[in-house]
């Protein structure tokens, strides 16, 4: 003998809050609270963040973050490196430590390389391989880099979140520009 079974009624789901009462809870909050869409635009100040600012929300809206005063990039890194018989010095910004990383590089070794402006870092995968050691733990990063015909991965290892970033980074240009029959200048 079958038997149907029905499925458990689903748990009912708030409806999402009226634009309206969104706006007046992110008002009533005492700290500064900038609502910034998906593309990285002003989409709501709270007068706490007005003042902060000293901007109005209706000057911020639609405007970048970086507008903003203090909303511009979070990280910056400097590298120093050789190449082309040059010692070149970069700083670059990013929105962390691996993109202001990347954006040095580049800065420093465009005028040399100027393959390097084909390739884009596409993903960025951290992973702690021993856990059990905390900030002594051992990170794998790995970073897939691309070019107009195709993508790869590369990897770095070490004990500095940082220092695993700039293998992967430097591996993956350096395959980026071999790939494009690149030789070291």
């Amino acid at each position: 003998m079958a038997r149907s079974v029905s499925p458990s009624p689903r748990p009912p789901v708030a409806p999402p809050l009226p634009a309206a009462l969104a706006r007046a809870t992110v008002d009533s909050i005492l700290d500064p609270v900038v609502v910034v869409g998906p593309d990285g635009s002003v989409l709501h100040l709270n007068p706490s963040a007005e003042e902060f600012f000293g901007r109005s929300r209706d000057r911020a809206a639609g405007q970048p973050l970086r507008s903003l005063p203090g909303g511009e990039a979070l990280s910056e890194a400097t590298v120093k490196l050789h190449a082309g018989q040059q010692r070149l010095v970069a700083t670059g910004e990013g929105n962390g430590p691996v993109n202001a990383l990347d954006h040095a590089l580049r800065l420093a070794l465009l005028p040399v390389y100027p393959e390097l402006s084909t390739l884009e870092l596409i993903d960025f995968k951290v992973r702690i391989l021993d856990a059990a050691h905390g900030t002594d733990a051992v990170t794998r990063v790995l970073i897939e880099t691309r070019d107009s015909s195709s993508s790869w991965v590369t990897v770095g290892v070490g004990a500095n979140i940082v220092e695993a970033s700039w293998q992967a980074l430097c591996d993956g240009l350096v395959y980026g520009l071999g790939r494009q029959g690149v030789t070291r200048r």
